[in-house]
Order: structure tokens, then sequence, then C-alpha cells
């Protein structure tokens, strides 16, 4: 009897000793903190270097995401900033821009320099107009259209609040109203230099 209650004891003890080390707080979706869904963001401005048709073009915009675990979604936008002539109609000035949803994948963002691979989707305008004295553009036309960009990035982790992404893009330019337009989807199809600043909380 007094083995039994021995033994008991002895087993006791090690379940509750076993339940006083492990008191960590355990969701459904991660079991080991070590591996838990990791939930973040990030935003900043970005920059695309460019062509449109033969000309040199330099886009300016922003974006920012929630980041759950290694995939990221959220959005975009984009203007161009240059000076430039509108195709065949010389006098008058084009302006373009898109915006809308961003999504991609950080393959092994804990490493200091790692790669991104993304896509910007959504509608944007090519408008002809001209350009006055105060700088601003008064537009004549202006057509909708339909844009998809992929992008490819390695990212350098500056910190936990900072990382650099350099890369390239492409951006393909559709829908009805490019036909509206001096354009074709091959003056917009130019591989690019793309730079993005992300401020955020990282891992």
């Amino acid at each position: 009897m007094k083995k039994l209650v021995l033994l008991f004891v002895c087993c006791t003890s090690f379940v509750i000793s076993s339940f006083a080390q492990d008191d960590e707080f355990k969701t459904i979706f991660k079991r080991d903190d070590s591996k838990k869904l990791r939930v973040t963001g990030f935003g900043g401005p970005m920059m695309i270097f460019t062509a449109i048709g033969d000309d040199f073009v330099h886009m300016m915009g922003g974006g920012g995401a929630i980041v759950v675990g290694n995939t990221f979604f959220g959005g975009y936008g984009f203007g161009k900033t240059n000076e430039l002539s509108y195709k065949y109609n010389e006098p008058y000035k084009m302006n373009f821009g898109h915006g809308g949803l961003w999504f991609g994948y950080i393959f092994a963002p804990n490493r200091p320099v790692h790669l991104s691979l993304s896509a910007q989707t959504g509608w944007g305008s090519i408008s002809q107009g001209v350009e006055l004295d105060d700088g601003d553009f008064e537009e004549i036309s202006s057509k909708t259209v339909f844009v998809l960009t992929p992008i490819a990035e390695i990212e350098l982790n500056f910190s936990r609040f900072f990382i650099l992404g350099v890369g390239t893009s492409i951006s393909y330019v559709t829908g009805s109203g490019i036909e509206g337009t001096s354009y074709t989807a091959k003056d917009f199809f130019k591989p690019s230099v793309y730079l993005s600043f992300k401020f955020g909380w990282f891992y």
C-alpha cells in the first residue's frame, strides 16, 4: 500500500510539474510559441523608374499592407511625376496614374537579405491635357485602364522598423479605355527599377 501511495505521489508531482513548466498561453493556430502566427504591417513610399514608349518616366507613390506570416496584402497608388509629351500630339502633355490592391509573399524574412514577390493590380487613367504656368495639369480627355504589375524585390533588413526593397517590375496596361488613346499596351510593357521604403514592425 505504501508503495502504491508513493507511486501515486510521484506521478501526481510529475504531472503538476509538467503543467507548471508549460503555463504559456496557446491558441488554436499555433501550439508552439516559436512558430506562432505573426501579424504585422508596414507602409511607406515607393518609386518606379521606367519608360512609356521611348520616353523616360518616374513614378512616385506609396502603399501599405498587413503581413500575416509570410504573406501580405494591402493597397497602393502611383502617379507620374515628370513632364511627358502626349504621343503623336506634341503640344499636349500626358499624365498617367493607377492604384488598387497589393499582395505578395516574403521568403525567409528573418534573413538580413531576402526575396519578396508581389503583384499590384488596379485601375488607372491615361490623360491628355496641358501644363499650366503654375505647374498644374488641366485635362482635356481621360481614359480608364486596368493595370497589372508583377514585382520582384531583394529586401534588406536595416532594422525591425525599416526595410529597403530594390528590384524590378513590369506593367501590363489594358482595357477598352486604352483604345481611345494614342498608346498601346506595348508602350507601357517596359522593364523598370523598383524601390520601396517599408516602415513598420517586422518579426
